[in-house]
């Protein structure tokens, strides 16, 4: 009887330790399998065309994490410029602040400091993303409107590393609501398609393997990420709207990336355009 209860108790010390161990390895597997593709210091640059001329720059980064409202975010920072020469003409300057949920990468505040030629403006911009409301106000805090939309709420950004991290949702038509400058507007966006992709500060001979992801309908935001682990935001293609019935595609180029904290192997393809 002894010895029987020696046996079931070596195993039950057994099966614990094996159930300890499987949990481990569980974690450590889910950690492994839900890296995200970014990381604190990671710095996008991009130079932008329109009908083949430079005419400004993009950037955006992943500035780190903090805690809103009890939430842990990301906080993410984009600059859109015109060029010096364009700016004399024209001068366009837009910052943007973005605090993603780290959990659901849904934004829940988006600040913007709009300077557009002679317009300046600031707007803040608190997202309830279970209410599907959405509070504009200005830099003092004074509301300016109330907004309620259907599906879930990006801004540009947040739209981007949302499917960075969660490509699979992309797989067939993904319906979202987009943010706009005083309003919302419904969108759809599918992967079109993998490709094989020429971007010139990576290589003019080697194409990147890719994705597409379009909008249906509407303008036609085109939007290429590369198929590895990290989906790099390659290009974006935005076309405008001209007089007389006319289209210019302003073009997004990936010109400096800066891999920051990153845990993942950063493949050997972008060395030139990495800076660390």
């Amino acid at each position: 009887m002894k010895e029987r209860k020696c046996l079931i108790l070596n195993s039950l010390n057994s099966t614990k330790i094996l159930y300890i161990v499987f949990l481990l390895l569980s974690l450590a597997f889910l950690n492994i399998c839900y890296a995200e593709p970014f990381s604190t210091g990671e710095r996008l640059e991009y130079k932008i065309y329109a009908s083949g001329f430079s005419v400004g720059h993009q950037t955006i980064e992943v500035y780190g994490t903090e805690k809103v409202n009890g939430r842990n975010v990301w906080v993410i920072k984009g600059r859109s410029r015109t060029s010096p020469f364009l700016s004399i003409f024209y001068r366009l300057d837009d910052k943007w602040e973005v605090f993603m949920d780290k959990g659901t990468l849904l934004p829940i505040i988006v600040k913007k400091d709009v300077l557009e030629g002679k317009r300046k403006d600031y707007l803040i911009y608190k997202i309830d993303q279970d209410r599907k409301l959405v509070v504009i106000s200005n830099r003092s805090g004074k509301k300016i409107k109330e907004i309620k939309y259907k599906y879930k709420l990006f801004d540009l950004f947040s739209l981007i590393y949302y499917f960075r991290s969660r490509p699979e949702m992309f797989g067939s038509d993904f319906v979202f609501d987009f943010l706009e400058e005083k309003s919302v507007r419904t969108v759809h966006f599918k992967k079109d398609k993998d490709l094989d992709e020429i971007i010139p500060t990576i290589s003019r001979r080697k194409p990147v393997k890719a994705i597409s992801i379009t909008q249906i309908g509407g303008i036609g935001i085109n939007i290429i990420v590369s198929r590895d682990q990290i989906r790099l935001p390659l290009k974006m293609v935005v076309p405008s709207k001209l007089p007389g019935n006319k289209k210019l595609n302003v073009i997004f180029s990936i010109h400096k990336f800066f891999p920051g904290d990153l845990d993942l192997k950063v493949p050997s393809y972008y060395k030139s355009i990495i800076v660390r």
